[in-house]
């Protein structure tokens, strides 16, 4: 009898272990298959901030812009113009590679924005960037992160005012030490039923996505 009771012990054991071992196995391959579909979802997002970080629309205004100061013969605003343009696509074309740059090279990349867009409102368009104090420049943050919602309040605000439209974006630290952006103008505020067509806006998705 004791014979029989250690072998049943024995076989119990194991069959114990090997449940153990496979429920760690199976956990351990649970985390890796969520890590596996986080890597996914970051390169949809990357694929689709390719496709969405200069709206179509913009180079169009971009490039029709150019062709007026020329018919005009403002040939230095013309250059300088395109001098803007030209870096705003390479900075587009290698931040859109990146998955998180430096906060610095976000806000430059903001400002070379904001001037293309100066240039084609003339006086009705001011804006400001202020940083706060205490921001390290240099902390890293999803890759042109915000330009998606500063031309969502062109489109939607500075554009609908006939006077001089303007744009505030303030980084901030809030008093847990976390990074706050945010970005007011003073046009007349969407319209109601508008709000779920902006919504929907893929630069807008994809710039929530991935500040989550």
């Amino acid at each position: 009898q004791t014979w029989w009771f250690t072998l049943l012990v024995f076989i119990l054991g194991v069959a114990l272990l090997s449940i153990g071992i496979y429920k760690l196995l199976l956990r351990s391959k649970n985390r890796q298959y969520q890590k596996l579909q986080q890597k996914r979802r970051l390169a949809e997002l990357e694929l689709e901030a390719i496709k969405a970080q200069i709206n179509p629309h913009f180079i169009y205004n971009c490039l029709n812009s150019i062709q007026y100061f020329n018919y005009k013969r403002e040939y230095d605003l013309s250059r300088q113009y395109l001098d803007l343009f030209a870096k705003l696509i390479r900075q587009t074309m290698q931040y859109s590679q990146e998955t998180f740059i430096t906060l610095a090279e976000d806000i430059d990349y903001l400002e070379n924005y904001l001037k293309l867009e100066k240039i084609r409102f003339k006086e009705k368009l001011k804006y400001s960037i202020v940083v706060g104090q205490g921001i390290n420049t240099h902390r890293v943050i999803p890759s042109m992160l915000v330009q998606p919602y500063v031309e969502n309040a062109l489109k939607h605000g500075v554009a609908k005012i006939k006077n001089t439209g303007s744009i505030f974006i303030n980084y901030q630290l809030n008093k847990d030490k976390e990074l706050q952006i945010t970005i007011e103008d003073n046009g007349p505020g969407l319209e109601t039923g508008k709000t779920t067509s902006i919504k929907k806006a893929l630069g807008l998705r994809l710039s929530g996505s991935r500040a989550t």
